[in-house]
């Protein structure tokens, strides 16, 4: 967080248009959520103009209950071969931190965010049931 760069306010990330105006009105949890979906919008706008053989997607999710084979995706995806080493020394990845979320956040909260995160959610193929 850059202070400065947000005139004294908390922020991360790229600066949107009205940005300023939007954390007047809203929460900063509402703020963050718009932050997000900001940035994911920034992240898909620009993505056609990658090359497909230069462009890996993952998902977090499977990430966390599949991540020898996501590893086997990334090295693959490099060129690179995984050593025995490598292998043995992955770290434990808890699969159960995929829904953490639901933990984290109370009803009050997520009644705040869904309205703003929810079409972003959906567009990304999951779940809208805040």
């Amino acid at each position: 967080m850059n202070k400065s760069k947000w005139k004294g306010q908390v922020g991360w990330g790229p600066r949107f248009l009205g940005w300023d105006k939007f954390l007047q009105k809203h929460s900063v949890l509402e703020f963050n959520a718009q932050q997000w979906v900001e940035c994911i919008k920034h992240i898909y706008k620009y993505l056609p103009s990658i090359p497909d053989e230069k462009l890996l997607e993952l998902r977090y999710e499977d990430l966390v209950t599949n991540p020898r084979e996501q590893f086997e995706k990334i090295l693959g995806f490099l060129g690179v071969l995984g050593t025995n080493n490598f292998w043995n020394n992955l770290p434990v990845l808890n699969a159960s931190n995929t829904q953490k979320w639901k933990n984290e956040f109370s009803a009050t909260d997520l009644k705040k965010i869904a309205p703003i995160i929810t079409p972003t959610l959906i567009d990304l193929r999951y779940e809208s049931d805040l």
